[in-house]
């Protein structure tokens, strides 16, 4: 249970910015640029930390 967490949380994570960005292109929020700047960022941080430990386990 333990080594599960993390990797829920991140799709938990993804899945909400994704969401996240889509209602506030949807409603037109004035705040758009910032929100998806903001979501992108943490988006690439969490794909590189996962696609980087998958790198390390196979060499």
């Amino acid at each position: 249970m333990n080594k599960r967490i993390k990797p829920l949380l991140a799709v938990a994570i993804i899945f909400s910015l994704l969401g996240g960005v889509f209602v506030s292109a949807i409603l037109g929020s004035p705040y758009f640029s910032e929100i998806l700047a903001f979501s992108a960022t943490l988006l690439g941080s969490i794909v590189t930390y996962y696609f980087s430990m998958q790198q390390g386990k196979n060499a």
